[in-house]
């Protein structure tokens, strides 16, 4: 797996991807995109790669 510093927070995403935290947590809800891991605090992290995929 990757390590957690080379992930970004679904914060620092959803800022790069230009988006809101709610519309990353619906995508992930219908299986468009999904963290490759989470916090113990249950925080989502995300590829900087994945910023590719977001419309």
């Amino acid at each position: 797996m990757t390590e957690t510093h080379e992930l970004l927070r679904i914060g620092l995403f959803a800022e790069h991807a230009k988006t809101k935290l709610r519309t990353l947590r619906y995508y992930e809800e219908v299986g468009l995109l999904s963290p490759v891991a989470r916090s113990q605090g249950r925080f989502r992290y995300y590829r900087r790669e994945d910023l590719n995929r977001t419309p």
